[in-house]
């Protein structure tokens, strides 16, 4: 699956940096298991997906564009991923305004979303 959305050299950084062949560095028991609104955003930031990890190093905006918009209900259900990729573009994303976005974005919906439980499978 990573293949068909990184390059040779995103996949090397994304697994130097501990993601495994599923895109994540922690177990679906793991992610079930955070409770975001007990964590900073750089803790959140540490459940960011492999793809959104390469893709925001390498400051590619449009794919990163599409998931800072903001909702269009008034409430979201929230998985530790979802919110830790908004927290690693927020922190280290290199374009600003993706950066800006992001962090607004993510402080909107730890105020007013809930947080889901991903199904296994998923």
């Amino acid at each position: 699956m990573l293949r068909h959305y990184l390059t040779e050299d995103e996949m090397a950084y994304v697994k130097q940096n501990g993601f495994g062949e599923n895109g994540l560095r922690y177990t679906l028991d793991e992610l079930n298991a955070v409770l975001p609104l007990s964590r900073t955003m750089e803790q959140m930031a540490d459940y960011v997906d492999a793809i959104t990890f390469a893709k925001a190093h390498s400051n590619d905006t449009g794919f990163v564009r599409p998931m800072l918009e903001p909702p269009t209900t008034s409430t979201v259900n929230l998985s530790a991923t979802g919110l830790g990729n908004l927290a690693y573009v927020a922190l280290y994303m290199p374009d600003e305004e993706c950066r800006q976005k992001a962090e607004a974005l993510y402080c909107m919906l730890m105020q007013n979303g809930t947080l889901s439980t991903p199904k296994r499978g998923d």
